[in-house]
């Protein structure tokens, strides 16, 4: 395995009950905070592609800092009952990791790039958040870059347009992700 320098944020959480975790809860809506951009340079579906070039995300501070100390007030104040990072894999890898919690997501893709860069792209300053019930209305007010995506549901199913992209049971994610490293390289 190559060295590979690893970054992390770190907090003092005063009361750890106020924690939120990535799982996806059965109740509250899935909601995108922060613009998807075009760039796919060194992400993960490019690597995966043999498409290592492209442009590289840029780090936006003076709206990533704002807009990350936003999500925070809203966590400490209940609007949040569980939030992931748009980092590697983007929003199709969060949508599948937070569904290992065995809920699944209706999730439809809003308009805009093209449906793999939306999918896969790992723009910085980026979460999906499952906005607590009741509190969807003072959460959207919060942002200045929010949509609603979905809500929980039986299985996880990905839509654009009315057309069902991906349709996978939260059991088949976690089966997969739980396999032996043996048996994925077999």
């Amino acid at each position: 395995i190559p060295p590979t320098p690893v970054l992390m944020g770190v907090g003092i959480v005063e009361d750890i009950r106020n924690c939120v975790t990535s799982d996806l809860k059965a109740a509250g809506e899935l909601w995108l905070i922060g613009p998807t951009g075009g760039e796919m340079g060194a992400s993960l579906i490019a690597r995966h592609l043999g498409a290592a070039g492209g442009a590289l995300p840029p780090v936006d501070f003076a709206t990533l800092v704002p807009r990350m100390e936003t999500l925070v007030t809203a966590i400490a104040e209940g609007e949040v009952v569980a939030c992931h990072d748009l980092s590697a894999g983007g929003l199709a890898v969060a949508l599948a990791e937070m569904c290992l919690s065995g809920n699944g997501a209706a999730v439809e893709l809003p308009s805009g790039p093209e449906t793999m860069v939306t999918l896969f792209s790992e723009t910085p300053g980026r979460w999906l958040v499952q906005v607590a019930p009741g509190c969807e209305a003072r959460f959207a007010k919060r942002f200045d870059c929010a949509e609603r995506l979905g809500a929980p549901g039986g299985e996880l199913r990905v839509t654009r347009d009315g057309e069902t992209l991906l349709s996978l049971a939260p059991a088949a994610l976690r089966a997969a992700w739980e396999a032996p490293l043996a048996a994925r390289l077999a």
